[in-house]
């Protein structure tokens, strides 16, 4: 009997948490070279693949739990899932992690200049990620250059809800996913060529709908495909040479104006499907299943960049880049972990607030909500960050 893509990763019991695990992690290796200053081997766009499968993965389980919840009940969750450990991770950062670069760097810092940092931050819409002149010495002028992503990540939830809002499009899920998957997939190559669209704003969030949208179209087709080596080889065999294609792009540029060069535009016109599949295949067969109760990959991603700034302005790049990229894990980790308990987790327990207990029954036939943990126990955040 064949076993269906969905099989293996409904409820708890996969491995999609290590897999955004190794994403963070791979956006941290990738952020050490502009970081340190240093250079190293061609690694071309690790953290754009890195993102872009963060996007995958919370495209497919946005759209189960969209269908499931109201829509005042899938906001509430949303919020929960991201807005608390940012807000925190913005005042770690303007509060303590600023004002300790500045003892060895002896640039100016005062509490009106950390405040400011939350302030001007906390609605997502935009970031200004500068902490006065704290940072006046180093490679890279921002304090955390990896947050620009939680804007694409809510637009993408607040389409998801809205787009899964019609019982219509819910009963004709498949056909329609799949259609707004290759509208993006349309769009982003218009975006980053023939409709001269310079904009970077506006061509990230086409280029990351692309990723979102194809896990929303997995998720409608999750039981009609099957978890197949095969099919995982194939979409390897797709998206590896592209994503090479791409790191050792030396051609002309689709069109300079975009500052992006052509192997990476088809990275993001031809691999979201199969890195789709790739992913989520994984996730199925993968026999790790750490971060399944402790889920520390967004803390890992919001965390990494203040802190690998901090060890820049140390001086930990005269290490050398190796040292740098395993210190800049080392510290992460501390990091993610006190987020995960002291806030993550605590403000998931809001996520039934004002709903009577024992009403919501998961059916047999759907994977559990991502936030839901069999048994009572405390849920793992299993609807991925960016």
């Amino acid at each position: 009997m064949t076993t269906a893509l969905a099989d293996p990763i409904r409820g708890r019991d996969n491995a999609l948490n290590f897999l955004r695990l190794l994403l963070a992690t791979a956006v941290i290796i990738d952020h050490s070279f502009p970081i340190s200053g240093l250079s190293g081997p061609r690694h071309g766009p690790l953290s754009d693949v890195a993102v872009n499968g963060f996007f995958v993965l919370s495209g497919y389980l946005i759209a189960g739990s969209r269908v499931r919840m109201s829509g005042p009940r899938y906001a509430w969750h949303r919020a929960l899932r991201i807005l608390p450990g940012f807000w925190v991770c913005l005042l770690v950062t303007g509060l303590v992690i600023a004002p300790l670069s500045t003892l060895h760097s002896q640039q100016p810092w005062d509490l009106r200049l950390g405040l400011g940092y939350f302030t001007h931050n906390f609605t997502l819409v935009s970031m200004h990620d500068s902490i006065g002149s704290t940072l006046a010495h180093v490679n890279e002028q921002a304090w955390n250059g990896s947050l620009w992503t939680l804007f694409h990540e809510s637009l993408a939830y607040v389409a998801a809800g809205l787009l899964l809002w019609p019982r219509f499009v819910r009963r004709h899920a498949v056909p329609i996913l799949i259609a707004v998957a290759v509208l993006a997939v349309v769009a982003v190559y218009l975006a980053n060529g023939p409709a001269f669209l310079t904009t970077n704003r506006y061509r990230d969030t086409l280029r990351l709908a692309c990723f979102f949208t194809a896990g929303m179209a997995m998720w409608a087709l999750r039981d009609r495909i099957p978890s197949s080596r095969w099919l995982a080889l194939a979409s390897a065999a797709v998206f590896v040479p592209l994503y090479l294609a791409a790191a050792f792009d030396d051609t002309p540029q689709l069109h300079a104006a975009t500052f992006t060069p052509v192997a990476i535009i088809w990275t993001y016109v031809v691999t979201p499907f199969p890195l789709a599949y790739l992913l989520l295949w994984l996730g199925g067969v993968l026999p790790v299943r750490l971060g399944v109760r402790n889920d520390i990959s967004y803390g890992m991603y919001i965390y990494a960049f203040p802190l690998q700034q901090l060890l820049d302005v140390l001086g930990a790049q005269r290490l050398g880049l190796a040292a740098f990229i395993v210190l800049s894990i080392l510290v992460t980790i501390p990091m993610a972990w006190l987020s995960w308990h002291l806030v993550e987790k605590r403000a998931l327990r809001l996520k039934d607030l004002g709903r009577a207990r024992g009403r919501h029954v998961t059916r047999p036939s759907e994977p559990l909500p991502p936030d839901a943990a069999p048994g009572g126990r405390t849920p793992s955040r299993t609807d991925a960050r960016a």
